[in-house]
């Protein structure tokens, strides 16, 4: 139980590689004390979000909504920080990207985004905004201001 509990709390100051061993010790653990904690998701469909493409689809603004969709469907209690931070940002990039699409204004799509601030604070802000431009990235502004 100690084992497990130092596993747990280190989780999310491990990189990727030491995550997935500690996740197998922690499985073998369980299978002795079935009340330990489940270890901290890393979704790997994560790593194949690729927000870059949606530009490039005859429906972008579409596009950026299934993304969307997507992510919201990966989003439970029981991610990583690392994995947040991530879900987040490709979150609030795709939203912003969508709505200035659709030809919102960006003090709207920060309202619209807004409530995904709070916990992209917590997860230790955003990653790369600037990768997606100076509007995307002020709307990350806004929303963190929130």
């Amino acid at each position: 139980r100690a084992r497990a509990a130092l596993l747990l709390a280190r989780a999310d100051q491990v990189s990727r590689e030491e995550r997935e061993r500690d996740r197998k010790e922690l499985d073998v653990l369980r299978a002795a004390a079935p009340e330990i904690g489940a270890y901290p998701l890393d979704p790997p469909e994560l790593d194949r979000i690729d927000l870059g493409a949606c530009p490039r689809a005859a429906d972008p603004e579409m596009e950026f909504e299934r993304v969307e969709k997507r992510l919201l469907a990966l989003w439970t209690p029981d991610l990583t920080r690392e994995a947040r931070r991530t879900l987040l940002s490709l979150l609030i990039a795709a939203g912003a990207q969508r709505r200035l699409l659709a030809g919102r204004s960006e003090a709207e799509a920060v309202a619209d985004l807004a409530a995904h601030g709070a916990p992209l604070r917590e997860a230790g802000g955003p990653v790369a905004p600037d990768a997606y431009g100076p509007r995307v990235a002020r709307i990350f502004d806004g929303v963190l201001a929130r």
